[in-house]
């Protein structure tokens, strides 16, 4: 079977959808007979050499006059099915994405979309703005829609859900993109020293720092006198919120208690998630199964707090206490309480969904259009 993944962001380009479609394309690649190819932007560029799958890193802005590379594109390699992934942040706010689907039609080739976010109308959740009507189009085009959030249908907005009535909704859940960092204690301790050098407890946030992120009730429920906050992410100098931000860390009571490490490749993020005493990430909207940042904290078996609209307390079987979004007094209650706790079932393979597991579900649904 040859599979194109079609995405706006792919690595070494900061997204986590992009981060989401690389593993499954090398997921996909390693199930037999298959030949995974992925079609993203010109940002994609550099390429590592030796990826299990083709990379076709072409396309410099998402419009409609990028269509004819597509198209040639699609006539050359003969795929078997075109898989396009929904929002990223590469593909900006071009119509190319939006109308992809549709355009594809003519070459009689099934068309797969995952829909990684609620579209549009949401009751909560981050909110993608529709710039114009060709976002449409995805809604009305054949073909079956993954999604990675449960109850997806019940969460859109009934006109959405009318134009959608046609489409198949398969709920596939997704896996962490950072892998488990196995840290002898000589390792663990290192990363420590690097990180609090007077031995205080570790707290670390990782993630695009939006204000939906939650970092400035983060920065209300640590204590600087007594933790050391690790910030592990790029910093938008365009984004006012993000500069602010960064202000407000650099002075009195948190200067000097605060590191911004800046972007990390998985590997180290891992560490460092290991190496905490805390992960901590308060999202204003809310976090779930389908969050990968939450997913590969809990792959470390660091204690996580977070936040959710749908449930509330501790988890022991994950170690991952779950407030209400902007309740701080419950927020620190609870790193109070579970700071430092360890879980020891994060090596268990029945933890969290694997991508061998996602590849092959994503085969079969692809199968039947076959």
């Amino acid at each position: 079977m040859r599979i194109l993944l079609v995405t706006g962001s792919f690595p070494p380009m900061v997204c986590g959808v992009g981060d989401y479609t690389a593993s499954l394309a090398g997921a996909l690649a390693a199930q037999p007979d298959t030949h995974v190819g992925v079609l993203t932007s010109a940002g994609a560029l550099p390429r590592e050499p030796g990826e299990p799958f083709e990379v076709f890193p072409f396309i410099q802005r998402w419009e409609r006059d990028e269509l004819p590379k597509v198209n040639e594109l699609v006539r050359a390699w003969k795929p078997d099915v075109i898989h396009v992934q929904y929002p990223t942040q590469g593909y900006g706010t071009g119509a190319l994405p939006w109308l992809l689907p549709l355009a594809m039609l003519r070459h009689r080739i099934p068309v797969v979309q995952t829909w990684h976010e609620f579209f549009p109308g949401v009751a909560h959740g981050p909110v993608w703005h529709w710039v114009h009507w060709t976002k449409y189009a995805i809604a009305l085009t054949p073909g079956d829609v993954v999604v990675v959030r449960p109850d997806y249908e019940k969460q859109i907005s009934p006109r959405y859900r009318l134009l959608t009535r046609h489409k198949h909704f398969e709920l596939i859940p997704n896996a962490p993109a950072i892998p488990r960092a196995v840290l002898a204690p000589d390792e663990r301790a290192e990363l420590r020293r690097r990180y609090s050098p007077d031995g205080r407890p570790l707290l670390v946030f990782f993630g695009f720092f939006f204000e939906h992120k939650g970092i400035d009730d983060l920065l209300e429920i640590m204590d600087p006198a007594r933790h050391r906050l690790v910030l592990v992410g790029e910093v938008k100098k365009s984004d006012p919120y993000q500069v602010a931000l960064v202000e407000r860390i650099r002075r009195e009571p948190f200067a000097g208690t605060v590191v911004m490490t800046g972007f990390l490749p998985a590997p180290e993020v891992a560490a460092v998630l290991a190496a905490a005493d805390a992960v901590v990430m308060p999202l204003r909207t809310g976090a779930g199964s389908w969050n990968t940042s939450l997913q590969a904290a809990i792959l470390q078996g660091t204690f996580t707090l977070t936040t959710s609209v749908e449930r509330h307390g501790y988890d022991p079987g994950h170690n991952v206490y779950y407030a209400r979004p902007g309740d701080t007094a419950d927020l620190k209650q609870a790193l109070e309480m579970y700071l430092g706790r360890r879980n020891p079932r994060a090596e268990r393979e029945d933890l969290l969904p694997t991508w061998p597991e996602i590849a092959k579900r994503h085969l079969s649904l692809y199968a039947r259009h076959l």
